[in-house]
């Protein structure tokens, strides 16, 4: 028997604290020197203003966000600073693919292992793990 569970981070991209990221880059991955000189002038310094009818907001300085239109580096940024996230899913012996801020995660196992799995007394064929049941909270 197999389980997956689906998650997406809503506004994953605009939780991406820039100071983290940068020490992830730095600590994690050994980004230094004039890479991560690059990196830092990248995100920090941001600044950004809505316009909707002719008038416009005051400018707000952005702290967080990976930058919008950056197709290829930004899912790749935002996959650095959640990279420790393997630890959670490895000790919990679960699998997961991710892409971005859209992640898989799934585990086999027999049917008698279900329960301890999504810790339920129950769980229906083809539904979400304890959906219906109230023992599943």
């Amino acid at each position: 028997m197999g389980a997956i569970a689906l998650l997406d981070l809503s506004s994953a991209f605009d939780t991406v604290d820039y100071l983290v990221l940068l020490d992830v880059l730095q600590s994690r991955f050994g980004v230094t020197g004039p890479v991560l000189a690059w990196f830092n002038s990248y995100l920090t310094d941001r600044a950004q203003t809505i316009q909707v009818g002719g008038q416009s907001s005051s400018i707000t300085t952005l702290s967080c966000e990976v930058p919008q239109g950056s197709v290829a580096l930004g899912p790749k940024m935002f996959i650095a600073y959640i990279e420790d996230i393997d630890d959670i899913f490895a000790c919990h012996a679960l699998q997961r693919h991710s892409y971005a801020d859209d992640t898989q995660t799934y585990v086999s196992a027999l049917p008698s292992q279900v329960q301890s799995i999504c810790g339920c007394s129950t769980v229906s064929p083809m539904s979400p793990a304890g959906a219906g049941h109230d023992d599943c909270n």
